[in-house]
C-alpha cells in the first residue's frame, strides 16, 4: 500500500474552543519534488441534539477509527469470520466550503545494496585465505 496523509481539521474559536472544520486523506506523491495539492473536507453529521452539543458546547463528533479516512479495507481491519471490508457507507456527512492547501515536498528513497568498505573488504580477504590455507592443511 502507498502511505496516504490522513488529515484531521481543527480550529479554535474565540473561546478557546476546538471545533472539527473536517476530515480528508491526501495521497504522498510517488514523483519526487514539491507538490501543491487543493483537498476537499467532509464531516461526519450527527443526530439534531449532537448538532446543537457541537454548535453551543464547542464538542464534535470524532471518528471511532481515523484511518477509515482514507481506507475503507484498512489491513487488519477485517472481520475474521467473512474477510469483508468494514463499511463506512452508514456514516452521514456533509461537505465542507472551501479547499484545504496542502504542500508536500516528496523524496523518493531507494536502498541500494550494502557495500563492504576496505577494511571490510581487506578482513574478508584475510578469512578466505584462511580456510583455504586450512583445506589445503587438511584441518576443518
Amino acid at each position: 500500500l502507498w502511505p496516504k496523509l490522513v488529515l484531521q481539521v481543527l480550529k479554535v474559536e474565540s473561546w478557546d474552543r476546538h471545533t472539527l472544520v473536517g476530515y480528508s486523506f491526501v495521497d504522498i506523491p510517488k514523483v519526487p519534488g514539491d507538490h501543491h495539492i487543493e483537498v476537499k473536507l467532509w464531516s461526519p453529521v450527527g443526530t439534531i441534539s449532537q448538532q446543537l452539543s457541537g454548535h453551543l458546547c464547542g464538542q464534535y463528533l470524532p471518528l471511532a477509527k481515523t484511518h477509515l479516512v482514507a481506507w475503507a479495507n484498512y489491513p487488519g481491519d477485517f472481520d475474521g469470520s467473512d474477510c469483508q471490508p468494514k463499511n463506512r457507507s452508514a456514516l452521514k456527512t456533509q461537505s465542507v466550503p472551501g479547499v484545504l492547501h496542502v504542500r508536500l515536498q516528496a523524496v523518493l528513497h531507494r536502498p541500494t545494496k550494502p557495500r563492504l568498505s576496505s577494511d571490510a573488504a581487506a578482513l574478508a580477504a584475510q578469512l578466505a585465505a584462511r580456510r583455504a590455507a586450512r583445506r589445503a592443511a587438511g584441518s576443518p
